[in-house]
């Protein structure tokens, strides 16, 4: 079985201070949670494979791939003791087969 070309891609979030944290994709998906003062993140079982770390700031790094389940809305979700702060990202990537590397492109919107 042949993989098609991988990427690494950061999602940004800017979080400060204590806060709990959840990433979802396509709304509906959640792909990790992290309460304030946990050292690590819950990973839901079907994102281990593409989840390569959670910043302090909340940004989160995924190794995607070429096909069309990496595409979609991601959104970071923080919750402080007096508001929540949301952001969507837009993923979309395109193949470069002659360098058999991904071309990804990010839209962020802070909500």
């Amino acid at each position: 079985m042949q993989s098609g070309p991988k990427s690494e891609v950061l999602l940004p979030c800017n979080a400060s201070g204590l806060y709990d944290i959840t990433w979802t994709f396509n709304h509906d998906q959640t792909i990790l949670r992290k309460q304030a003062g946990q050292e690590k993140p819950q990973v839901e079982p079907e994102w281990q494979q593409h989840v390569r770390e959670l910043s302090e700031s909340g940004s989160l790094l995924l190794n995607v791939t070429s096909s069309a389940k990496s595409e979609g809305t991601y959104r970071c979700t923080l919750r402080y003791a007096d508001e929540t702060d949301v952001t969507h990202i837009e993923l979309k990537i395109l193949e470069d087969p002659s360098e058999g590397r991904l071309l990804v492109k990010i839209q962020k919107q802070s909500v």
